[in-house]
């Protein structure tokens, strides 16, 4: 019998210095992917802590259009695996959504 495909979902933020491209690493979370709240700058997105000039910046500006948003991120099965920066020279606290999907046996008490 196939197992039932389920997904959590979960709420985090993490707190940005007012440096552009300090990088702070996401926290654990197993998850699979993640999008970001609209800020009050751009953010930086990296697989690693000094990624140089490979980087993806997003455009989450509340600002401006905050086309990017609503975006699912994968993680490679955790957020720390990701890690963001200001574009900005402003502090700024950045919300997250997280999702995590799998397949989950049905547990019966009969």
């Amino acid at each position: 019998m196939p197992y039932p495909i389920q997904t959590t979902v979960g709420f985090g933020n993490v707190s940005l210095p007012g440096t552009a491209g300090t990088f702070v690493q996401l926290p654990n979370i197993p998850c699979d992917t993640i999008g970001f709240a609209k800020t009050a700058g751009d953010i930086r997105l990296a697989g690693s802590s000094s990624p140089g000039s490979n980087y993806l910046l997003l455009n989450t500006s509340a600002s401006g259009q905050g086309a990017n948003s609503n975006v699912a991120i994968p993680t490679g099965g955790n957020a720390n695996n990701l890690w963001l920066a200001n574009d900005t020279t402003s502090a700024q606290v950045v919300g997250f959504i997280w999702a995590l999907r799998g397949a989950q046996p049905i547990v019966s008490a009969i």
